[in-house]
C-alpha cells in the first residue's frame, strides 16, 4: 500500500482513523451498557481486550491491526482476557452491574471490526524474513504512523521496510513518493538509534554511522555486515565482523580471514583451520565439486559436459609444536562455544 503524496494529508488521515476507532468503541459501549464511558476509557478497554494492563503499555510497542488482512503478524482477542476487561471497567469507575454488558459490547465490536493487534517487533521480523510480505491494512499503517509520530524508532523502521523496493526492478517501478517515504523513515529510524536501520543505511547509501558506533551484538548475519564494510572500504570493520562470523562457526568467513586478513598471523590462521576441521570442513584440501552443464551436481549423472567450481586448499607454513598445541586448544574452546548444550 503506497501512501498519499501530501504529508499533511497522510497525518490527518491516520489521526482520524485512530480517533474513529476510539469513537466507535465509546459509542458501542454506551449503547450496550447505557453508561457513558469516556473516550480515553474506551482506549483503555481496547488495550485490555488484548491483555495489556493500560493503553500506555499497549502503545509502547504494539499497534491495532485488521484480521484477516494482517493475520500473519497479528493476533485476535481471546476469552482469556475477559477478566482483565471487567477489572479495568471497575477501575475506570464503571458500575459493577454494567461490567458484564460492557464486556459483551466490546466483544461484539471486536468481531464486527475484525480487530487484532501486533507487536511492532513481530511485524519487523516478518518484514525482514519475507521479501514478499505484501500489503497491510490501513489500520495497521495508521498505528505505525501514530507511533512513529511519537518518536518510535521501531515504527519508523517498519514503515521504511514497508516502502522499501524489493529488488532493482521494483526500485525502477517505484514512484518518487514511495522512495521518499522509504528513505525518510529509514533515516529517522537510524537517527533514533535503531541499529538495523543504520546497517541498512550503510548498505544502501554508504552511510558510515553504523560502523562509527560502539560495536555490540545485532540480530543480523555478521558475514553480511562484513561484506557491507568491505564494499565501503572499511577493512578493519570487515575483519571484525568476519571474526564474529568465524567464531560463530562460519567456515567461509574463516577462509576469508585466512586469505585476506589474518595471513600474517600464522597462529590465528591455523586456529581457523582446526576449528573448521572440527566443524567438518578441511580448508587445506581442494574442494572442486563437479557441476553438470544443467547446474546439477555430478551425483545427478545428468550426462553432458562437466565444469568444476570451488576452491583450492589453502597452504600454510607449519607451526612449532608449542604453537600448534595452542592453536588446537583455542579451536577446541571455540568449537565448544558453538556446540549445543
Amino acid at each position: 500500500m503506497h501512501l498519499p503524496r501530501n504529508r499533511q494529508g497522510i497525518e490527518e488521515k491516520f489521526v482520524m482513523m485512530v480517533k474513529e476507532l476510539a469513537f466507535s468503541t465509546q459509542k458501542k459501549l454506551k449503547s450496550g451498557t447505557g453508561y457513558a464511558f469516556k473516550r480515553v476509557h474506551a482506549c483503555e478497554l481496547l488495550a485490555a481486550a488484548f491483555g495489556f494492563n493500560s493503553y500506555a503499555a499497549f502503545c509502547l510497542g504494539s499497534v491495532f491491526a485488521q484480521l484477516p488482512a494482517d493475520a500473519k503478524c497479528a493476533v485476535g482477542h481471546t476469552a482469556a482476557h475477559s477478566a482483565l476487561i471487567e477489572q479495568r471497567c471497575l477501575e475506570l469507575g464503571c458500575p459493577p452491574e454494567k461490567t458484564g454488558l460492557a464486556l459483551a459490547a466490546l466483544h461484539t465490536l471486536l468481531v464486527e471490526r475484525q480487530l487484532g493487534v501486533t507487536s511492532i517487533a513481530a511485524l519487523l521480523e516478518r518484514l525482514r524474513d519475507d521479501s514478499s510480505a505484501g500489503q497491510f491494512s490501513p489500520l495497521l499503517l495508521a498505528g505505525l504512523e501514530a507511533a512513529a509520530g511519537k518518536g518510535s524508532a521501531l515504527a519508523h523502521y517498519a514503515l521504511a521496510l514497508l516502502h522499501a523496493p524489493r529488488d532493482e526492478d521494483d526500485e525502477r517501478e517505484a514512484g518518487l513518493n514511495q522512495l521518499e517515504q522509504y528513505t525518510r523513515h529509514l533515516r529517522e529510524a537510524g537517527r533514533l538509534g535503531n541499529r538495523l536501520a543504520l546497517l541498512d543505511l550503510a548498505d544502501r547509501f554508504d552511510d558510515p554511522a553504523f560502523f562509527e558506533q560502539p560495536r555490540s551484538d545485532i540480530d543480523a548475519d555478521p558475514a553480511a555486515i562484513a561484506a557491507i564494510a568491505e564494499g565501503m572500504g572499511r577493512s578493519a570493520d570487515a575483519k571484525y565482523w568476519l571474526t564474529v562470523a568465524a567464531r560463530g562457526g562460519d567456515t567461509d568467513a574463516m577462509l576469508q580471514l585466512i586469505e585476506q586478513h589474518d595471513r600474517a598471523n600464522l597462529l590465528r590462521c591455523w586456529t581457523w583451520v582446526y576449528l573448521a576441521q572440527l566443524l567438518g570442513t578441511d580448508l587445506t584440501s581442494d574442494d572442486y565439486p563437479a557441476i553438470n552443464a544443467n547446474g546439477s551436481g555430478n551425483e545427478d549423472d545428468a550426462g553432458g559436459p562437466v565444469d568444476t567450481a570451488g576452491r583450492g586448499g589453502i597452504e600454510l607454513k607449519p607451526l612449532s609444536a608449542e604453537q600448534d598445541t595452542i592453536a588446537r586448544e583455542v579451536a577446541q574452546d571455540l568449537f565448544a562455544l558453538n556446540s549445543p548444550r
